[in-house]
């Protein structure tokens, strides 16, 4: 489990899968849309490539990088 601090609050997260994570490349931008200046500082949003079957998922629909990397990898 991984622990990470939103707004005060203590978030509780799992690990993400280190066997598939491996098995991708991991590239990390800038998201667009709302979320106001935090979006446009920070690399938060994340896109996941899986090598061997080419699969790519993307994902912002989060304010954490970690977040998004755990939902690419749902």
């Amino acid at each position: 489990m991984a622990v990470g601090y939103d707004e005060g609050t203590v978030i509780i997260l799992p690990d993400l899968d280190e066997d598939l994570l491996r098995e991708c490349e991991v590239e990390t931008f800038r998201s667009s849309g709302p979320g106001g200046q935090h979006v446009n500082k920070t690399e938060s949003a994340v896109r996941l490539r899986h090598l061997p079957s080419r699969i790519v998922v993307t994902s912002q629909q989060e304010r954490s990088q970690h977040r998004n990397k755990g939902l690419c990898l749902q």
